[in-house]
């Protein structure tokens, strides 16, 4: 059975940084950046946007399905509760074994990355407020597997979710 990992959390917990390597680690791997698959300028981040990103993820999955050389698919995005209930069933009904991780960090955590990322042109002091209201609802959440990456680095992180994940350990053997 193909696998599906879903990396969620509020922007600035590391989800696209953890989603990559992840891939990079599984190999035979498609890595899916959730807000990349449409591309606005300046960037919005709106209601609409969202049915849009999701048709076109929901797109690329099942190219992937179908696609004999990937066995697994890696996607980063911030989805809340009812769209990644919707959306899991969508990616479950194509064939897919899924498991969700949900990552978080502390306020000071989340700011610290925040003002190192000279990359994202769209870390604003607004979005980052809008960041930080988010972290508790998303440590909150049981629809996935928190994972804390306050104290980890990165590859911590990647080796925290390869070591709890039965559909990553399903693919190691």
């Amino acid at each position: 059975m193909k696998k599906y990992i879903i990396i969620n959390g509020s922007p600035g917990t590391g989800k696209t940084t953890v989603g990559r390597k992840i891939a990079e680690a599984i190999g035979r791997c498609a890595y899916i950046d959730g807000d990349f698959v449409i591309e606005l300028h300046p960037h919005v981040d709106y209601k609409e946007t969202y049915h849009m990103q999701k048709d076109n993820i929901l797109h690329m999955s099942k190219n992937y399905f179908d696609f004999a050389y990937c066995d697994t698919v890696v996607l980063s995005w911030i989805m809340g509760e009812s769209l990644t209930t919707g959306f899991i069933a969508d990616i479950t009904a194509m064939g897919y074994d899924v498991q969700h991780y949900i990552l978080t960090c502390s306020k000071a955590v989340l700011e610290d990355r925040w003002y190192k990322d000279s990359v994202a042109d769209w870390r604003s002091d607004e979005f980052l407020a809008f960041s930080t209201e988010l972290l508790e609802h998303f440590s909150k959440r049981k629809d996935g597997n928190i994972v804390d990456t306050s104290s980890l680095s990165i590859d911590e992180a990647v080796i925290h979710i390869k070591n709890n994940s039965a559909v990553i350990s399903a693919i190691s053997q």
